[in-house]
């Protein structure tokens, strides 16, 4: 299995998404989102991004950790306990705050699997958004209609450069599009383990 990891503020959401590598040949690559929000003013989390956060909490579609924020520890012991269940090889990373997300995990004694950084510039980003639209298309990508990764999609604008290269833009986007952020990084890796037999796992933190 393979990760990705994009911490940013803990006030907002934060995205896993999770690529099974299909068994046979022919048959699509399983996509499992995960997505995590404050508990504190969820509804107005809610009202403000015209999501029915409480509706998907209840329904078991969101996560929600104590207080104002985010808890990374909470995101670090669930990546821990994938590790133990997913031969996960490693995990790429946006750098954006990560020191601190590595230190705390290091000191809580969270065994982490490797760590790696994944650019978030055009140059790694556009591969990785064209093999994501090549699998879509393609039929080689499936999830189960998951609401919040529905919501992240139809948020996500891609920007382009003079050359063409295409990347998610956070800044561009109608709102918030963590999950399609952690599954084009998914994307990318799926490319590398190609003719490999491995679960592929990816986190956004955060938008």
């Amino acid at each position: 299995a393979y990760g990705g990891l994009d911490l940013g503020s803990t006030t907002d959401l934060t995205g896993l998404v999770l690529m099974i590598e299909p068994l046979l040949d022919g048959e699509p690559w399983l996509c499992v989102p995960f997505a995590w929000l404050p508990d504190e003013d969820l509804q107005r989390k809610a009202d403000h991004d015209k999501a029915p956060y409480v509706v998907w909490k209840t329904q078991g579609y969101l996560d929600t950790t104590p207080g104002k924020a985010v808890s990374k520890r909470m995101v670090a012991q669930r990546l821990s306990a994938l590790a133990e269940f997913f031969e996960i090889v490693c995990v790429a990373y946006d750098r954006w705050r990560i020191e601190d997300f590595l230190s705390m995990a290091a000191d809580d004694g969270i065994a982490l699997p490797e760590m790696k950084p994944f650019g978030q510039g055009y140059k790694d980003m556009s591969p990785a958004v064209e093999h994501f639209e090549t699998m879509l298309l393609n039929g080689q990508l499936a999830h189960a209609n998951h609401p919040v990764m529905n919501m992240c999609v139809n948020n996500a604008i891609c920007t382009a450069d003079d050359a063409g290269n295409r990347k998610p833009s956070k800044e561009k986007a109608n709102g918030r599009i963590d999950l399609v952020v952690a599954a084009v990084m998914a994307a990318a890796m799926t490319m590398k383990t190609e003719n490999a037999s491995h679960e592929t796992l990816f986190y956004d933190l955060n938008q």
